[in-house]
């Protein structure tokens, strides 16, 4: 055998076995739950949410929305203080939908309450698991917000 047929042999060998330990090593790891939240109905988003901020959503079947609490962009508020006091309620209408560049979700036409402004468009996109499953408000302003199911105790 050549020099460079040997040479040829070894990076071959090498990197089929460098190969075959990145497979073991992938195979290895725990991907924790594979299924992701995404529900196909409005009767598995019914219900209340809240986030550990004090925020809560309510979603009903009939598309309205209700929320006490929430953190919105300047956008959905004539408030002259805004920025001191972020956190606002409303109520709207809701349906599946998803942001261009985000995945499944809802879109979300917000009324602030006493605000007399028209609505403004919300988008929440689907995170975590079918155990654990969560709604992310895009809008959320500052420190991303999630709200889940809230704890039976």
């Amino acid at each position: 055998m050549t020099n460079w047929g040997k040479f040829v042999a070894i990076v071959s060998l090498v990197t089929v076995s460098t190969a075959g330990a990145a497979i073991l090593w992938i195979l290895s790891l725990d991907p924790g739950s594979t299924h992701r939240f995404n529900p196909k109905d409005r009767s598995a988003l019914a219900g209340d949410w809240e986030s550990k901020s004090g925020g809560t959503m309510r979603l009903d079947e009939n598309g309205n929305f209700s929320a006490s609490n929430i953190n919105l962009e300047l956008t959905c508020s004539a408030k002259r203080d805004r920025k001191l006091n972020p956190r606002m309620s409303g109520s709207g209408k809701w349906d599946f939908g998803s942001f261009p560049d985000e995945g499944p979700g809802i879109v979300v036409a917000f009324k602030p309450e006493g605000l007399g402004i028209a609505d403004c468009t919300v988008w929440g996109t689907f995170g975590g698991d079918t155990t654990s499953p969560k709604i992310y408000l895009l809008q959320d302003n500052g420190t991303p917000e999630y709200y889940q199911r809230p704890v039976s105790g």
